[in-house]
């Protein structure tokens, strides 16, 4: 249904809710709905560094309002590659009181090779990944890199 809605409208994923500026990205992914944040995203990629009223990423809003820890995950990996991952950090640190931790290193997996700001943001010992060295993997044409 959503393809067949953003085939013949495509402007319909940017209209936004009168309530908090949430766009149809932030509904789906407080509900959960991975295949339609992927669709939006498909349509849209710049939809995933939307900011709702509240300045809130459809990953903090998944993160933050999905009930489901199972659906809530799922849109946060469709999320996790997309954007900026500065963005997707922060929202990652901001929401940690409520168990987003364990998806770091699904971010880092998506985000390989990482900048080395990005790589500086990282907790230590990042969860999941254990003690890293830094950076890692390697910068091409540093020591250790693989040529």
């Amino acid at each position: 249904m959503v393809s067949l809605l953003l085939a013949a409208a495509p402007q319909a994923a940017l209209i936004a809710e009168k309530d908090n500026g949430g766009l149809p990205i932030h509904i789906a992914a407080e509900r959960g709905h991975a295949a339609v944040v992927a669709q939006l995203l498909a349509a849209h990629p710049d939809l995933a560094t939307a900011v709702t009223a509240e300045c809130r990423t459809p990953l903090s809003v998944a993160l933050q309002y999905c009930q489901d820890p199972h659906k809530r995950d799922a849109v946060a990996r469709v999320l996790l590659p997309a954007g900026s991952a500065e963005l997707a950090l922060e929202s990652l640190e901001e929401e940690a009181e409520l168990d987003s931790q364990h998806l770091l290193p699904d971010f880092v997996g998506t985000r390989l090779p990482l900048s080395d700001d990005v790589w500086a943001q990282l907790p230590r010992p990042c969860p999941g990944l254990g003690a890293l060295p830094r950076p890692w993997p390697p910068a091409a044409g540093s020591p250790g890199a693989r040529h």
